[in-house]
């Protein structure tokens, strides 16, 4: 990488650009997501927010959010539907883009420096 680019840098505004955007997303999830529900669905997203609710469904959730693939936006919005804790959303995403990103920084570095010494 060239151009006076910090990698670590990229890699870890990236993450906290993704956890931002995310956790704002879960929160508008939590606020408007009640009012555009039926009464049956409602009753759905209730009976799973008190089974994932608690110590091991609110660390599971939050390793599913960490692990997901980036295009993960159903998953972002159902825990906010479910109430996950915001922190909790904001530490997987963020713990989860700083592992994706900084992977393929890592894989871009190394293909730029095979292209460069092939030219």
């Amino acid at each position: 990488m060239e151009l006076g680019s910090h990698p670590v840098g990229m890699v870890v505004a990236g993450a906290l650009g993704a956890a931002a955007g995310r956790t704002l997303m879960v929160w508008a999830a939590r606020r408007a997501g009640p009012r555009l529900m039926g009464p049956a669905t409602r009753a759905n997203v209730d009976y799973l927010a008190g089974r994932l609710h608690g110590r091991g469904g609110t660390w599971g959730a939050a390793a599913l959010l960490a692990v997901s693939p980036p295009p993960a936006t159903a998953l972002y919005i159902a825990a906010g539907l479910v109430r996950i804790n915001l922190a909790v959303v904001a530490a997987a995403c963020f713990a989860g883009r700083l592992v994706t990103y900084g992977i393929a920084v890592a894989v871009v570095g190394a293909a730029a420096a095979q292209i460069a010494d092939r030219l």
